[in-house]
């Protein structure tokens, strides 16, 4: 990243999703980087990459879930190089967020997505609460109609995991929306100690064995919806099996990072506190069998957890009509 040109204002299309994705990517990663080394390199580079996306004139409000992720990633550059920052880049960078992300959902028409029930509601919300942690010092009355807003809409899309874990936009959508849901929930938590219940949605306490469930024994998952099938580690995964208790759901996700120690992505960095300390073992404890339910029911069946051995299928119902949903 030291090496590589500060990014641009470039949409493709309609979007500016690639750009707010690249900048998350390297706040991140910067930032843990400088966490762990004390190399200021790291450092001053991700100050350049925060002071270079809070110049854009805005982050693409049409196109919401590009605002929500270039939001994380100031969120997260602010608080963790927070003591590295001078105080007018502090002052830059909460103007960014309040005038270019918060302020929006309430004084703009760039609000459709509050109630989505789809991954749109995961991302944005996660993707805004965030913020405003973030800017809740100086921002507290903003911060707090962020959260509430949150907390009163966000379970409309976590609806989709009811009733047995299963997303009915597929796997692909379930990293993203799901990846924003446990970013959301992590930082509540943080910064209040609870997350109000979220984590009690009807679903979401066994939505963990979900990946696990749809990979195949080739490694690729079965995409029945709008995505693609290739599977790299996800770092939710570790944050799901360590709060639910269940190390069998992370087997495979650990065996893909020791044999693609990129494969994390933008989130990479969030393993370092969301992987449990314990070895899982090799016995996932996951059924052979297995039946979703929900608007979108999916059967998954396989004789045995053994690649070698195994033979896998899944079957999909539901209608052609919902999100993300193929024919």
């Amino acid at each position: 990243i030291l090496d590589k040109p500060l990014l641009e204002r470039k949409q493709t299309g309609r979007r500016l999703l690639s750009v707010s994705r690249e900048a998350l990517e390297r706040i991140t990663n910067l930032a843990m980087t400088y966490q762990m080394t004390g190399d200021k390199r790291f450092a001053r580079r991700a100050e350049a990459e925060i002071l270079n996306v809070c110049a854009f004139r805005d982050w693409n409000p049409s196109h919401f879930l590009d605002v929500a992720e270039m939001t994380l990633a100031l969120a997260i550059g602010y608080d963790w190089l927070f003591e590295e920052l001078d105080p007018t880049i502090r002052k830059s960078v909460r103007d960014a967020i309040v005038n270019k992300s918060l302020r929006l959902p309430f004084e703009t028409k760039h609000n459709r997505w509050v109630r989505s029930t789809n991954n749109w509601g995961e991302v944005c919300h996660g993707g805004l609460v965030a913020g405003a942690l973030a800017t809740m010092d100086e921002e507290p009355d903003l911060a707090a109609r962020t959260i509430h807003n949150a907390l009163q809409n966000v379970t409309r899309s976590m609806a989709a995991f009811a009733p047995g874990g299963s997303f009915p936009e597929g796997p692909s959508y379930w990293s993203y929306g799901t990846t924003y849901n446990v970013v959301l929930i992590a930082a509540l938590e943080s910064a209040f100690e609870t997350d109000f219940g979220l984590s009690k949605a009807p679903g979401f306490e066994v939505t963990g064995r979900y990946l696990p469930l749809v990979t195949g024994p080739s490694g690729l998952t079965f995409n029945y919806a709008d995505g693609g099938s290739g599977r790299k580690a996800e770092p939710a995964i570790f944050w799901l099996s360590r709060r639910y208790g269940k190390p069998g759901w992370a087997i495979a996700d650990r065996e893909l990072l020791k044999n693609d120690h990129t494969s994390g992505g933008r989130f990479f960095p969030l393993t370092l506190f969301w992987m449990a300390d314990e070895n899982p073992g090799t016995e996932s404890n996951l059924p052979l069998h297995w039946q979703s339910g929900g608007s979108v029911p999916i059967s998954i069946h396989r004789n045995s957890w053994d690649p070698k051995k195994s033979v896998f299928v899944g079957f999909k119902g539901g209608p052609p009509t919902a999100n993300h949903g193929q024919m």
